[in-house]
């Protein structure tokens, strides 16, 4: 089909981000809502004659398809800048971007828990602590994480971070 859709995406995918063929591929992005939204619309709204796309399972006579998987549309209090996220509350999270060590600091809260999830979000690793501690991380890989303090057994606050 090569028309357009009449409509204006939020959220868009990253110019080259289908060059992995065989594993998922996290897209994600912040909305804040202007209220009276009902729909939550996903697709191409790009016309697919401009579309710069590997033609070469087309030319075999094989058609493309995309699966996507584990849509969730959140409330959440995540800044928008990355470089912020460490600033909005009580607790610090740094640094961002980070080597093999997480710094997590409450000036209010005795024991948390940290759980950090990578962009499958399957979680990869929890650890619980009084107060302030420092979080070994020098077994991750580089790349974009999220991350998900508890206290009391209640999300107290998320965030994202990106290990260098």
């Amino acid at each position: 089909m090569n028309s357009k859709f009449l409509l204006t995406p939020h959220i868009s995918n990253a110019i080259g981000n289908f060059a992995d063929t065989t594993n998922w591929m996290l897209i994600t992005g912040d909305y804040t809502a202007q209220g009276g939204e009902r729909f939550l619309t996903i697709g191409n709204f790009e016309d697919t004659t401009t579309i710069d796309r590997d033609t070469t399972l087309e030319n075999q006579g094989l058609k493309c398809h995309f699966y996507i998987d584990d849509v969730s549309l959140t409330t959440c209090a995540i800044p928008q800048n990355i470089n912020d996220l460490s600033s909005n509350s009580a607790i610090n999270v740094y640094p961002n971007p980070f080597a093999n060590t997480l710094r997590i600091e409450s000036e209010k809260l005795n024991q948390m828990t940290i759980n950090i999830f990578d962009i499958s979000s399957k979680k990869i690793m929890t650890e619980t602590f009084n107060g302030n501690g420092n979080l070994n991380t020098s077994q991750m890989k580089r790349g974009f994480y999220f991350y998900q303090i508890k206290s009391k057994g209640e999300s107290i606050k998320n965030g994202k971070l990106f290990k260098e």
